[in-house]
């Protein structure tokens, strides 16, 4: 997980607003909306994108961590 969280955050910067969050009742989780800019490290355009995180945690840990956003958006910001 380390390589790989290595390699995304080398090649993308990102920066995530908090919108609204929803507290799972007699279950610990949450489903959180967010909104993000999105560019490529290097610079250039950035995409604007809206999303929700689905959280799970287990004991003090996260469980489970799904994501969900339109991944269209970031069409935008790959070579042609």
């Amino acid at each position: 997980m380390r390589h790989y969280l290595r390699k995304l955050f080398a090649s993308w910067t990102m920066h995530w607003t908090f919108r609204e969050g929803f507290p799972f009742a007699g279950q610990e989780g949450a489903a959180v909306l967010w909104h993000a800019s999105i560019r490529r490290a290097d610079g250039g355009q950035a995409v604007e994108v809206d999303g929700m995180d689905l959280i799970l945690f287990r004991g003090d840990k996260i469980g489970r961590n799904e994501v969900y956003f339109d991944r269209l958006v970031l069409q935008a910001l790959l070579p042609s």
